[in-house]
């Protein structure tokens, strides 16, 4: 059944990126620290995927590899601690994003 398998691996993204239901899962409730974390990282998925338009070819390079990484671990397993190693390529690539899209009277300003 390799859609409802591809199905089952796409439901995992929310766990991945959000960590949502990881720890009712362990029979725990979501702290304030856990709903705190979810306007974050919806921001920086956003600037993630605005960084993604930018016409560069290294940034897609970049942002490619990432995304495999991503589609790896939903294969296997969702949760944001898996994200670690890749946390630092994502904000790079959401800055470029965030930047590009600032009007230019305000990227005048900056150094």
């Amino acid at each position: 059944h390799p859609f409802k398998y591809i199905m089952l691996s796409a439901y995992r993204f929310l766990p991945l990126w959000f960590n949502i239901s990881v720890r009712e899962g362990y029979g725990d409730k979501m702290t304030v620290w856990d709903y705190a974390t979810l306007p974050q990282q919806v921001i920086l998925l956003v600037a993630f995927i605005l960084g993604l338009y930018k016409r560069n070819e290294s940034i897609r390079l970049i942002g490619f590899s990432i995304l495999v990484y991503f589609i790896a671990y939903l294969a296997v397993q969702g949760q944001i601690r898996y994200t670690i190693p890749v946390a630092s390529g994502v904000i790079a690539i959401g800055a470029v994003g965030l930047l590009s899209n600032l009007p230019t009277s305000i990227r005048n300003l900056l150094p």
